[in-house]
C-alpha cells in the first residue's frame, strides 16, 4: 500500500496483528531489507516497513534536496495510521534509519515504546568531522543508486542525536556487526550515554546484519521484546 504524505507519496508495507514494530532502512536501501524480520516478528505484531522518499517505490520528487526533517515529517504521516488500540510502536532503524529514529525521540511527543537500532551512529558533534561526513555522503550517491539530492538525506547539520542522547529514556537495543568497523565506536559511545540502552555484537555480521545473519538478528530482537513485555 502507499501513503499520502503531505509532499510525498511514500510506499508503507504493513503485515501482521499486535503491537506495532515500525521499521525504516538506511540510505540508498529499500524495506526489502527488512523482509526477514516481517516474516518472522508479523506472527505476533503488527509490522510496517517504508521506503523513505526517493527510495524503492516512494515517490521521488526532485528539486532541493532532502534532509532529516523532511524525512521525520514522513515518519510522522507513517505513525498516525497506526491502531492506537495496538499501543505505542516500537522504532526498528538500520543505519541511518537508526539515526532518524533517534532524532525522531528527540523532536517529538509522540509515543514510543521502545527503539531497535542497527548499525546506527549518533552522529557527529565536531563540525570538520560532519562535514567530512557530508562530503562522503555526497560522493556516494552513483554507488547508491540514488541522485545526489535523494543521497542529500544523509547529511548531517548539528549535533541534535549527539547532545540528546542522555535524555532518550525508552529501552533501547543496540546491534551491531563483528566486522562493521565504522559503527562498532558509535554503537559503544551510544551505549554508555543512554541510561537504558544496551549493544549486543553479531558475530561474523557486517553493516548489513539484519540481511546477513537475520536469525541472530531476530533471535536479539525477540529478546529485547520479552523483556518488554
Amino acid at each position: 500500500m502507499s501513503a499520502v504524505s503531505t509532499s510525498v507519496r511514500l510506499h508503507v508495507t504493513r503485515s501482521g496483528l499486535g503491537s506495532p514494530l515500525v521499521f525504516t532502512h538506511g540510505v540508498g536501501a529499500s524495506c526489502a531489507t527488512w523482509d526477514a524480520q516481517a516474516a518472522r516478528f508479523s506472527k505476533d505484531h503488527t509490522v510496517v516497513a517504508w521506503d523513505l522518499r526517493g527510495h524503492g517505490r516512494s515517490e521521488r520528487p526532485d528539486g532541493e534536496a532532502y534532509g532529516r526533517d523532511d524525512v521525520l515529517a514522513d515518519l510522522d504521516d507513517v505513525l498516525v495510521t497506526l491502531d492506537p488500540a495496538g499501543g505505542p510502536p516500537v522504532l526498528v532503524g538500520h543505519s541511518l534509519g537508526g539515526y532518524l529514529s533517534l532524532a525522531y525521540v528527540l523532536t517529538r511527543d509522540t509515543p514510543v515504546r521502545a527503539l531497535v537500532l542497527l548499525a546506527t551512529g549518533p552522529g557527529y558533534r565536531d563540525p570538520a568531522a560532519r562535514a567530512k561526513w557530508n562530503a562522503m555522503i555526497t560522493r556516494a550517491d552513483s554507488g547508491l543508486g540514488i541522485p545526489a539530492h535523494v543521497a542529500h538525506i544523509g547529511t548531517q547539520h548539528d549535533a541534535l542525536v549527539m547532545d540528546g542522547l542522555t535524555s532518550v529514556a525508552m529501552p533501547t537495543l543496540l546491534l551491531v556487526g563483528e566486522k562493521d568497523r565504522r559503527y562498532e565506536a558509535g554503537v559503544s559511545y551510544m551505549e554508555r550515554k543512554m541510561p537504558h540502552a544496551r549493544a549486543v555484537t553479531i558475530v561474523g555480521a557486517g553493516h548489513n546484519l539484519q540481511e546477513t545473519h537475520p536469525d541472530e538478528v531476530d533471535q536479539a530482537i525477540e529478546e529485547f521484546l520479552a523483556e518488554l513485555a
